[in-house]
């Protein structure tokens, strides 16, 4: 597996454990044991980034206080289009009802790790940029997918201005991310940021088609569930140290070989 087994399944246990039905009693209950505890685990991971030891000195968020409150209007200028639809249904998730930029957050620190603490480069900043606007996209159609009436406590786009619109929005987001990612110039992120595309996709019909036997394997669960979230958080971090000028050790720090990259 790319990534930490347990990171994945701490991303979205709930809905794992939703999927598991009558069969296999035995089975059942380990398969629900180990999603509580990949849950308890995320909860563990999330109080220690945001309340980190003394001898830290400073919360990992706050290295990046500034970029992210530059982030909202940077994302706002990049979605605007001659077509005021197409304008406010793209906000309404990226800058309407701002979630907490978990993944752009993970693209600046990387940066900043890479680089002993030097300020993200322009690139390194867009980047970040760019994996929001996907995960935005995603999102918009996620929600249309599996009929979801709200979203970061409000009503979901679909409900807003229809199943067509949503669905034209996210991919008009992901048609403006595509422009500023050729406009990096680095042809080795562009082909990386575009896998993460068709890992999301890929994860979504994992996610509607797959049989209960696959449903209910717990590999199944994490090659989903890297697909539809760790992709695109491993390979933006990867695509983040590139952005750097660093050395191949350090771009595969936390994004070991696969297949897809020999």
């Amino acid at each position: 597996m790319r990534v930490s087994r347990q990171i994945l399944a701490a991303a979205k246990p709930h809905t794992y454990i939703s999927k598991l039905h009558s069969k296999s009693a035995a089975g059942q209950e380990g398969l629900v044991a180990a999603a509580r505890r990949n849950a308890s685990y995320a909860a563990s991971l999330h109080a220690a980034l945001s309340n980190p030891p003394l001898d830290m000195g400073v919360s990992p968020f706050d290295l990046i206080k500034t970029d992210l409150k530059h982030m909202t209007g940077s994302l706002k200028s990049l979605v605007q289009s001659d077509h005021p639809v197409l304008t406010t249904v793209a906000e309404y998730l990226l800058c309407g009802s701002e979630g907490k930029r978990i993944r752009p957050s993970l693209v600046l620190l990387m940066a900043r790790a890479c680089s002993n603490g030097a300020e993200p480069n322009h690139n390194q900043q867009r980047l970040a940029e760019i994996t929001e606007m996907i995960h935005t996209a995603s999102l918009l159609h996620d929600d249309v997918v599996d009929l979801s009436d709200t979203r970061r406590g409000q009503p979901t786009a679909h409900v807003n201005f229809g199943n067509k619109v949503a669905i034209l929005g996210g991919d008009f987001l992901l048609a403006r991310s595509s422009i500023q990612l050729a406009r990096l110039k680095n042809v080795e992120v562009v082909e990386i940021m575009s896998m993460v595309i068709e890992d999301l996709v890929k994860g979504e019909i994992m996610q509607m088609r797959d049989t209960w036997e696959c449903v209910s394997s717990l590999d199944h669960y994490m090659e989903k569930t890297f697909n539809k979230t760790g992709s695109l958080i491993a390979h933006s971090c990867k695509a983040s140290a590139i952005l750097g000028s660093h050395d191949v050790e350090t771009c595969l720090l936390y994004t070991s070989p696969s297949p897809r990259d020999s």
